[in-house]
């Protein structure tokens, strides 16, 4: 089975609410550009909703965020957006990322002989 890649290709972080606003910003932004495997999106994805979760029991006093995840197939592309909004509030947007399937992997190879000076 082929190993699917996945790359983030959009972000927007909203100018934040609130303090829990800003510290979910700067934990995802430590992921901007990156390239995930399958399953390390879905653990980051899940983290993303956990973190959340403990920034909401912490801030019992703002309204609690929304985590959504949606799948599309546009073009031959395969795209999941991650968005977060407050609760009640869908209008609010805090952040939203797009992760696109990598369609294919180029590797360039070029071996060095040292003997030669470099030259091949």
């Amino acid at each position: 089975m082929k190993t699917k890649f996945f790359f983030s290709k959009y972000s927007m972080m909203y100018s934040p609410i609130n303090h829990k606003a800003k510290q979910i910003q700067e934990y995802v932004e430590d992921f901007i550009n990156t390239l995930f495997d399958q399953a390390s999106l879905d653990k980051f994805i899940d983290d993303v909703r956990k973190q959340s979760a403990k920034l909401d029991m912490e801030e019992r006093r703002s309204l609690p965020m929304v985590v959504s995840c949606t799948f599309s197939y546009d073009n031959h592309e395969k795209s999941i957006r991650l968005e977060i909004t407050q609760k009640s509030h869908p209008d609010k947007c805090i952040l939203i990322m797009d992760f696109v399937e990598v369609r294919k992997v180029i590797r360039f190879e070029l071996e060095l002989n040292f003997e030669d000076h470099g030259k091949n």
